[in-house]
């Protein structure tokens, strides 16, 4: 009866083991998968920075490519905690990280569209002007597009693979302001 049990206690600590591995090395795929997306889009970014010498496209762009850095340093650091199996737990406010729901999560992803969508939109529009005022104001709408998705697909990166993305304040204001809001023509 012993032997029973040692060999059934053993088989019960090789599964949980062998799942534990299985599914370390699915995550470390799925991170490697996302990582590997991310370095093509920071060199598509790292191309569009070359055109530029200065200025606020530059700065758009630049921000951009830092955002992708970032994403891609927590990717790498949830790998590495993955690969030397260190569980990493967040909390947030004292209490325990939870990802987006799913509302939260479709919400974001018909974000994702619509900001494709909107690039898309601003890249035909600026191949119709050579230079000037008018596509400089364009190319400035297409990074900060650009920018704004850079930040959505973190958003999405970090949640897919349980990092925190920001901190939750537990202290809402909800305090009315002093001043009242009032009308333009009656604010004189």
């Amino acid at each position: 009866m012993r032997k029973i049990l040692l060999v059934l206690a053993m088989l019960l600590v090789g599964c949980v083991g062998g799942y534990a591995v299985y599914d370390r090395q699915q995550s470390i795929a799925r991170i490697d998968k996302s990582l590997h997306a991310l370095e093509a889009i920071l060199e598509e970014a790292e191309t569009d920075s070359e055109q530029y010498a200065g200025g606020l496209i530059k700065s758009l762009v630049t921000t951009r490519i830092e955002t992708i850095q970032t994403t891609m340093a927590m990717l790498t650091q949830k790998r590495s905690s993955l690969l030397h199996r260190i569980d990493l737990h967040y909390s947030v406010a004292g209490r325990p990280y939870s990802s987006l729901t799913d509302e939260q999560q479709r919400t974001l992803q018909s974000d994702i569209e619509d900001v494709k969508t909107k690039i898309s939109d601003a890249r035909k529009e600026a191949k119709r002007y050579r230079g000037g005022l008018v596509k400089v104001l364009i190319l400035s709408r297409l990074e900060t597009e650009q920018l704004t998705l850079a930040g959505l697909r973190q958003r999405h990166l970090l949640d897919k693979h349980r990092i925190p993305w920001r901190l939750e304040t537990s202290k809402q204001i909800s305090q009315p302001s002093e001043h009242p809001v009032v009308p333009d023509d009656q604010a004189l």
